[in-house]
């Protein structure tokens, strides 16, 4: 983004993160479930115009539904449409869409050290901001589904503040394009605060999935643009509305 001359760093820095912060938060939900597990809530993230959403599995984890809420203050119920516990990653449909979907980026093209902007929901705080930098490019993450456990490869890192309850959200960079999905480093299933959890203002490190606009991989990959190619592909055989009230 072009900075207007005399404009300071910090004055460059934060028209940067308030101009992607508008452009991403129509499009983030914060989730609330229950299951048998108990209440738990999440973030996700709206892609497609008609009420797809992409969130973590572990959101979701045990969960048929629950209820989305949106900045503008809009709420839907919605149903989970298919969860890969292997890679984390889950689509939900909202009964009743309407908010715009996010541009998804190529995480391909991140570098370290490069400003991206984290958009959820930590411990109910709805359409909260933060952001920070790119400190690491390919780590690997375990994830389980019961006592298969497997590594999600090339994930990304970053200082921006995460904490439970943005799991699901929106890593985007600063152009406001979404390039991961977020899973906090003290994430548990539902997004439970686990003991020893470190609270608000800390700045835990993130763990968000890539999103790559050509990916050859499928959907068990952490790929989110993978997943919504699947989800395209899927899509024929669900139902075409859903015709419940929010």
């Amino acid at each position: 983004m072009a900075v207007a001359p005399g404009m300071d760093a910090l004055d460059a820095y934060s028209q940067v993160v308030t101009s992607v912060a508008a452009r991403v938060l129509p499009s983030v939900a914060a989730l609330a479930v229950r299951s048998a597990r108990g209440a738990g809530a999440g973030s996700g993230v709206v892609f497609t115009d008609d009420g797809f959403l992409l969130t973590n599995s572990h959101v979701v984890a045990g969960a048929t539904g629950g209820t989305a809420e949106f900045g503008d203050g809009s709420e839907s119920r919605f149903d989970v449409v298919g969860t890969d516990p292997l890679a984390d990653l889950a689509v939900l449909r909202v009964h009743t869409p309407g908010a715009p979907p996010a541009v998804l980026g190529d995480a391909d093209e991140l570098k370290i050290g490069q400003l991206v902007v984290a958009v959820g929901n930590p411990m109910g705080l709805a359409g909260s901001v933060t952001a920070g930098v790119i400190s690491g490019l390919g780590r690997s993450i375990p994830a389980r589904d019961g006592r298969v456990v497997r590594l999600i490869d090339n994930v990304i890192q970053t200082d921006a503040a995460l904490n439970p309850g943005n799991s699901g959200g929106a890593l985007a960079n600063s152009t406001g394009e979404v390039v991961g999905t977020h899973r906090p480093g003290t994430s548990s299933p539902n997004c439970s605060p686990p003991a020893g959890y470190a609270g608000r203002g800390s700045a835990s490190p993130g763990y968000p999935y890539r999103c790559r606009r050509r990916s050859r991989s499928g959907p068990d990959s952490g790929s989110v643009s993978a997943w919504s190619r699947w989800y395209r592909a899927a899509r024929p055989a669900w139902p075409a509305s859903t015709s419940a009230t929010s």
